[in-house]
């Protein structure tokens, strides 16, 4: 009897040294949480994001699409948000935007309405609950359509939010004000960046490297939490048509966000 003791008590201290270490939703810290995206066509999902705001033309979007992902719980932000127990603010993602709003890629003229620091677009995060974190994910586009990203010095960027201007000519400046303008009106939301990843076709490895060492330093000056998604790994083969997440290039940005977020 008392070795049959020994070995289940034995057996019971195995299995919980093994368990593995709580899953995200279980350790409270952003339970309930509202989360909030700004994005363009790699975030978002019909049905999702808005259909009309009454300034902006209906949102486009790329998902779901048969050779890309078909079910909304394997897009990276729905798995942030569902691993957290967090809920979705709201998700203002559009297929073509650019952050500068040099151009609109699939909405003409309309790149001004689109772009990342539009004043709509950063009020429509609000409106389904003060966010408590925002998540930009943008300048795939600008990378891609861009002629050149702009000239950059980051002893020049602006101290100060601007309310009026439009920043179509400069990547630097358009990404330092779309932070400034959430601050403005989100004072107490955590915001995290996640960085361009590797494309197959849309643009090459000179210009991601030149891009994202512009916004990694961008969001330094603004204490910005960034990601980028050459650290974790996500690579053209992640991505079925060349530029978009499959379920497997997904999975890995959520986890970099997650893990980002959680501080590991």
């Amino acid at each position: 009897m008392i070795k049959r003791f020994l070995a289940v008590l034995i057996a019971a201290v195995f299995l919980v040294a093994c368990t593995p270490a709580p899953a995200a939703d279980e350790n409270g810290a952003f339970r309930g949480a509202t989360i909030s995206i700004l994005g363009d066509s790699i975030s978002t999902y019909a049905g999702w994001i808005p259909t009309a705001d009454g300034v902006n033309r209906e949102h486009a979007y790329t998902y779901p699409r048969e050779d890309l992902l078909t079910d909304v719980t394997e897009t990276w932000w729905y798995r942030v948000i569902d691993g957290l127990g967090a809920k979705l603010g709201v998700n203002d993602s559009w297929r073509g935007a650019m952050v500068t709003g040099a151009m609109a890629v699939t909405t003409g003229d309309t790149g001004g309405n689109s772009a990342y620091y539009n004043l709509t677009r950063i009020r429509n995060l609000g409106s389904n609950g003060t966010p408590d974190v925002v998540i930009i994910y943008g300048g795939t586009n600008d990378y891609g359509n861009l002629d050149g990203l702009g000239d950059f010095d980051p002893d020049l960027l602006p101290g100060a939010v601007d309310l009026d201007s439009a920043f179509t000519s400069n990547l630097a400046e358009a990404y330092a004000q779309t932070i400034l303008r959430i601050r403005y009106f989100y004072p107490e939301a955590r915001i995290v960046s996640i960085l361009p990843g590797p494309t197959a076709k849309y643009y090459g490895d000179g210009v991601l490297e030149e891009g994202n060492a512009i916004l990694s330093a961008v969001c330094e000056r603004y204490s910005v939490d960034c990601v980028d998604p050459r650290d974790f790994g996500l690579s053209p083969d992640d991505l079925p048509d060349g530029i978009h997440p499959g379920p497997g290039g997904m999975k890995k940005i959520a986890d970099a966000v997650t893990a980002m977020l959680l501080g590991d």
